[in-house]
């Protein structure tokens, strides 16, 4: 259980490093549907919003342990909290920004995968999840193909937000 869920969390500090990236990148998104639910917005906030993203991310991948990983959950807790306001109140959003200059409307698949993440975050700090340095130790000669396999996970999870689970039947 433990290196799954090592897996898991690691998908999830990977999917918030690209997340992050892409708000600085492409702020736009992002601060459309802040000023879409009333809080504040602008280029700034988005692009230091994205920046913290990454940190945690990176901290949660590289680093693992109680704090980054409490901060990783929190995240997540505050993006599935958003979106849900959003879409409990009707409000319409052309984008989270979750992915920067991503178009799709968010959906309640968005606030599932956040749940998981936030999850997947909580159960690594009771279980104390490595990090993925110390999860690349442990395998030795497998390490390059676990993290390849991380690294597609995340392209695919990134890829199916953007296009994949953001699409409503017609």
């Amino acid at each position: 259980m433990r290196d799954g869920l090592a897996a898991a969390v690691q998908i999830a500090a990977g999917l918030l490093i690209v997340s992050g990236v892409s708000k600085v990148r492409f702020p736009l998104g992002t601060a459309k549907a802040l000023l879409a639910v009333g809080l504040p917005h602008g280029f700034a906030l988005t692009r230091a919003i994205g920046l913290a993203e990454a940190i945690v991310g990176a901290s949660a991948l590289s680093l693992g342990g109680t704090g980054p990983y409490v901060l990783l959950a929190c995240a997540y807790t505050a993006f599935a909290a958003f979106l849900s306001y959003a879409l409990i109140r009707r409000i319409p959003l052309a984008s989270c920004g979750c992915l920067g200059s991503s178009d799709r409307a968010p959906t309640w698949a968005h606030v599932a995968v956040n749940g998981v993440a936030c999850g997947a975050a909580c159960l690594a700090v009771a279980v104390d999840s490595p990090s993925l340095r110390e999860a690349a130790v442990s395998l030795g000669l497998l390490a390059p193909t676990f993290i390849s396999g991380l690294a597609a996970s995340v392209g695919l999870l990134a890829f199916l937000l953007a296009h994949g689970l953001t699409r409503t039947s017609e």
